[in-house]
């Protein structure tokens, strides 16, 4: 006989949910865990980043490793959000699934700000009105700024 039934057969117990204290400190140690986990995450990136940025031709995307790695983090986060929720560990399902979402928050601004500054500028250049024919592109207001083809 097993620890699952009462004697009878074919009638299966419930796994007991976990207690509450238990449950709520797994929670919170699971959660600082991954805090942790980002920061050195966050480290990483950011030295390499700042190492590649003195090479002549920086080949490091640290951006979009980060936003990968996030991405990655939230996918974890969620399954064992899944993993937690089917051992009956309310809170700590609960927490992993808030990590989930702001991780994936986290991706989306990412990937928003990696676009806004891939995105070539959007204002419209100031053109020199000394009497050529179209007008020259002067970017900084004119002055020495402006190059004149045939000058």
């Amino acid at each position: 006989m097993n620890d699952f039934s009462n004697g009878s057969p074919g009638s299966v117990r419930r796994r007991p949910r976990l207690h509450r204290g238990a449950d709520l400190l797994g929670a919170v140690c699971l959660v600082l865990v991954e805090a942790v986990v980002l920061a050195v995450v966050v480290y990483v990136v950011g030295i390499s980043a700042w190492a590649d940025s003195y090479e002549a031709q920086p080949t490091n995307d640290a951006g979009g490793r980060l936003v990968l790695y996030l991405a990655v983090g939230a996918l974890v986060a969620g399954l064992l959000a899944v993993v937690l929720w089917r051992a009956r560990a309310p809170f700590g399902a609960g927490a992993q699934l808030l990590v989930a979402l702001l991780l994936l928050g986290f991706c989306l601004l990412g990937q928003a700000a990696e676009s806004r500054a891939a995105a070539p500028p959007s204002g419209p250049d100031v053109t020199a009105e000394d009497g050529h024919a179209g007008g020259v592109a002067c970017h900084g207001g004119g002055g020495d700024d402006c190059r004149h083809p045939g000058r």
